[in-house]
């Protein structure tokens, strides 16, 4: 009996190093997902400041191209000589043209005043028509200075 070593029950102690060792090992991912998606957050943080900054300066060049595409409808208007020319090149200009947020109103309603003058083509001659047409996109441009 002497020379007969005890064997002892090992199962507990493998049993819970095991769920010890899980512990350690989830609570380091966990970790690890918190601060990376940390990061992401303030990454995307910047993402969103510089996004903005590049939206004003876009909305202000959106701007100058506006007024410089309704600058150049007047000059071409007062060129022309066929008064479907200039209601052609007016409705083209003013549909493919992008408009800044705070124009739309103005432009909208310019666009349609275009459409009623249109409409009434028939009892207005040339000169008319052009001034008519000059006079709606000078009340954009008036805005410019604004």
């Amino acid at each position: 009996m002497f020379w007969k070593k005890r064997k002892t029950q090992k199962f507990p102690l493998v049993f819970f190093g095991f769920i010890a060792l899980g512990i350690i090992i989830s609570g380091i991912i966990l970790m690890t997902i918190l601060f990376k998606h940390k990061s992401d957050l303030a990454n995307k943080e910047n993402i969103l400041v510089n996004n903005i900054d590049q939206t004003i300066d876009q909305s202000i060049d959106l701007e100058t191209k506006y007024f410089s595409e309704i600058e150049k409808l007047l000059f071409y208007n007062n060129q022309d000589q066929s008064i479907d020319n200039i209601f052609k090149n007016t409705k083209n200009i003013l549909l493919s043209v992008r408009v800044p947020q705070e124009m739309r109103d103005v432009h909208l309603k310019t666009f349609l005043g275009v459409l009623r003058l249109e409409e009434s083509q028939n009892i207005l001659d040339l000169e008319e028509v052009q001034k008519k047409v000059n006079n709606l996109l000078a009340d954009i441009l008036v805005l410019k200075t604004k």
